[in-house]
């Protein structure tokens, strides 16, 4: 009786443990189940088959990723799960009362599978719902999507974008939504009672079949829209005024009436609009428009030549790459981010007379056909942390282009320039510095004394970077005061004509070095940082990569020496089992060694190549081998020594004709 009462209690303890240890649950031995996000994850199996599912208690959102799964499992009652998300794994069945387990389901979240329909039913019940998200599925027929919500919900968005949205067989209740995402769904044309998807095959010549009406209580309810990559989008004037309260606002690439910019400028209460590539007729292609909420616009490629931003402009990003912009006058103080790459800008864009942008912490120039950084360039821009002028003709930076003090910056990108010299601004904040792609033909030294927090050094494409350097150990070279660079993360030095390694043993903070493309022969590891993890050697004259030591091996996650003429040679060893992992090193064309004067491929030289050093296995046994061999020698001409002397004192004594025989030294007794 004490045994079968010892063996219940037992059971119900192991049962408890069960309840409560989150690993227990059969759904966490095969899925990654976090308890502190409250989130059960099950991605990337094939040996998982989901057909009745048990959450544990503390579960609010599960995440089903790249599983394949042609219907969706049976659900056992949760009422605290909050988000489901099934994306990549080929879902195309939804049974009406799939999600009638989970009543408080607040994100439903389904892209990028193969439905083609939602039932009825299956929303219908789900009283917390907030977002539902069937982007690019299959989904072709607008009236397959049985979109009756639970009575009182209405939805913050509704996300049926890179659907092949084609026709409307019956009318569709469409829902209360804030947010509609319909990007890529084929729409053609668009005014304030309508939303008409192009012509197709199964609905060519009647609108009617293709058409989704839109009621002013459904306009009112949406905040944000989205319809852009509609590329025949057609939005005509009507559908601007029911437009007006939205908030935010992307029609890239649509066909916009004239009126669409006096319209956003002084009605629109957007504060975000992306109207990239759209096709729009502007006069003078001049761009003056700015709402009275406009904090982001973007206006790239719609072929603008002259864009002004008046100071009662309240925008913050500004957006106006890819056009053909000859004229920028900035004169809005509250500008943070302004990106006007890929123009015909020759001049530097400076504001006013008066004004300053003193909040700009983002200015992009990148590809334009600037020619100078002149003197003050950043003067009126004392928070500028982020300047890209990059791709242009700039030959001079003047001295003075960089103000002396005050400056905020972190990150210059000068690369793909003209340049031969640079200056030595004090920038006691930047982090990063691209010069690579100029004809720079060395660096001021007082350069490095005023980047103290430098972490990442661009100087690739620079072929006379050390045509001044002609001393073994480069003295007097530019190159000798870079240890200044005390916080240098990353150093690139490719393709500069090096010719010899550069001793960076003193930096402690390095980690990525890229030496390819130079003409190196030969390169010493010990001139290498104490704990450098890439390395790249590519393309240089390397013949022998040696003297790599434990603490640096320690380290080193990837070491490059793809196109040298390496010599077959043992220096190779103790880097050996990081070049096998080399994605490429199969490739004989760019992996080699040399021994003999015959070339050959370096994956299978590497995988019998011994060590030099003498510790090893296979030159211990010869060593052995040659001391027992010295011993057995060495105890042989012992013996052979000791009998010839033997042999030597015997014929000696042989010869002498008496014998020394000792004398009594006791005296005689006489007997009287």
């Amino acid at each position: 009786m004490h045994l079968i009462l010892l063996l219940l209690a037992a059971s119900v303890a192991l049962a408890t443990a069960t309840f409560l240890d989150p690993t227990s649950h059969t759904i966490c031995d095969y899925c990654l189940c976090d308890k502190s996000s409250a989130a059960v994850t099950c991605s990337g199996s094939t040996h998982i088959i989901l057909r009745t599912v048990v959450l544990p208690s503390w579960a609010e959102s599960l995440y089903v990723h790249n599983i394949t799964m042609r219907h969706l499992p049976r659900f056992s009652f949760h009422s605290g799960l909050r988000v489901l998300r099934i994306n990549f794994c080929q879902l195309n069945h939804l049974h009406p009362y799939s999600l009638v387990s989970l009543p408080n389901l607040e994100t439903l979240h389904l892209a990028d599978n193969h439905i083609e329909e939602l039932p009825g039913e299956i929303l219908r019940r789900l009283t917390q719902l907030r977002i539902l998200n069937l982007a690019r599925n299959r989904i072709a027929d607008v009236s397959s999507l049985d979109l009756d919500l639970a009575e009182g919900v209405r939805l913050e968005q509704l996300n049926l974008d890179g659907n092949p949205l084609a026709v409307v067989t019956k009318p569709v209740l469409w829902p209360a939504v804030e947010q509609l995402h319909m990007a890529n769904t084929n729409l053609h044309f668009m005014n304030k009672t309508h939303l008409v998807f192009a012509a197709s095959f199964d609905c060519s010549e009647d609108d009617r079949c293709r058409a989704i009406q839109i009621t002013p209580d459904q306009w009112t309810n949406l905040h944000s829209i989205d319809f852009s990559n509609n590329p025949n989008l057609k939005v005509h004037s009507s559908a601007l005024e029911m437009m007006t309260p939205i908030i935010s606002l992307n029609l890239a690439g649509a066909i916009l009436s004239n009126e669409f910019p006096n319209w956003l400028h002084t009605k629109s209460a957007a504060r975000h609009a992306n109207i990239s590539d759209v096709r729009l007729q502007i006069s003078d292609h001049e761009w003056t428009f700015c709402g009275e909420r406009l904090e982001w616009l973007d206006i790239n490629g719609i072929g603008l030549a002259h864009l002004e931003i008046w100071g009662d402009c309240n925008l913050k990003w500004l957006f106006a790459s890819r056009n053909n912009l000859t004229s920028v006058t900035l004169r809005s103080s509250v500008l943070e981010n302004v990106y006007l790459d890929e123009n015909h800008l020759v001049d530097w864009p400076f504001p006013p007379p008066g004004v300053a942008l003193s909040q700009l912490e983002t200015l992009s120039l990148a590809q334009n056909h600037l020619i100078v950084l002149p003197d003050h360039a950043l003067s009126p821009f004392p928070k500028l942390q982020y300047l890209d002028v990059s791709g242009n003709n700039i030959s001079i930076v003047a001295s003075s282009a960089f103000p002396s003090v005050g400056m905020q910056l972190r990150s210059v990108n000068i690369s793909r320039n003209h340049l031969e010299t640079f200056v030595h601004p004090v920038l006691p904040s930047l982090m990063v510095l691209d010069l690579s792609h100029n004809n720079l033909k060395g660096l001021d030294p007082l350069l490095m004394a005023g980047l103290p927090l430098l972490q990442h050094l661009h100087l690739s494409n620079n072929p006379k970077l050390f045509s001044k350097c002609h001393k073994h150990d480069f003295e007097g070279c530019w190159i000798a005061a870079i240890d200044q660079l005390t916080s240098l993360v990353e150093l690139d030095l490719s393709n500069s004509s090096l010719s010899r390694p550069v001793n960076l043993s003193a930096f402690t903070n390095l980690r990525t070095i890229d030496l390819s493309n130079n003409g190196m022969s030969s390169f010493n590891a010990r001139l290498l940082p104490p704990c450098v993890a890439h390395l790249n050697l590519k393309n240089n004259l390397l013949h022998y990569v040696s003297n790599f030591t434990t603490p640096t091996l320690s380290c080193l996650h990837e070491i490059d020496v793809a196109d040298n003429p390496l010599v077959c040679d043992c220096s190779l060893s103790p880097i050996s089992h990081l070049l096998v992992t080399l994605p490429h090193i199969e490739d004989r064309s760019h992996y080699y060694c040399f021994a003999s004067n015959w070339q050959h491929p370096l994956l299978p030289y590497l995988s019998n190549i011994h060590s030099c050093s003498p510790t090893s296995l296979d030159n211990l046994i010869p060593m052995f081998v040659n001391f027992a061999l010295f011993l057995i020698a060495f105890g042989i001409l012992i013996i052979v020594g000791t009998f010839l002397m033997s042999k030597f004192l015997v014929i000696r004594l042989l010869k002498v004709p008496f014998l020394y025989k000792p004398l009594s030294t006791a005296e005689p007794m006489a007997e009287l």
